[in-house]
């Protein structure tokens, strides 16, 4: 059993109908695509730089507490030779 052979004349016909829809199809498929990877970019570019901004934060943090108790006892030598050489004059 063979298949029915189609006129030449009839695939032309389809393929004329078919190139303009497959075209606009394809189109519409990658501006959709398009948008959408947008879309994933720029929320990926956002997140990214909300942790790059809680990561300098924390940074920060972390170097004040690590100097704190420097700065304390510089401040509290500082003001207790002062607080001797007013007594010794006085």
């Amino acid at each position: 059993m063979s298949l029915p052979r189609s006129s030449p004349c009839s695939w032309q016909y389809v393929w004329r109908v078919a190139q303009v829809d497959l075209h606009d199809g394809l189109e519409s498929l990658v501006a959709d695509y398009r948008a959408e990877a947008l879309a994933a970019f720029t929320a990926q570019g956002t997140l990214h730089t909300v942790v790059f901004a809680v990561s300098w934060v924390v940074w920060a943090l972390f170097l004040w507490l690590l100097l704190k108790p420097y700065v304390q006892v510089r401040g509290t030598r500082g003001r207790g030779s002062m607080g001797t050489l007013w007594t010794l004059r006085g």
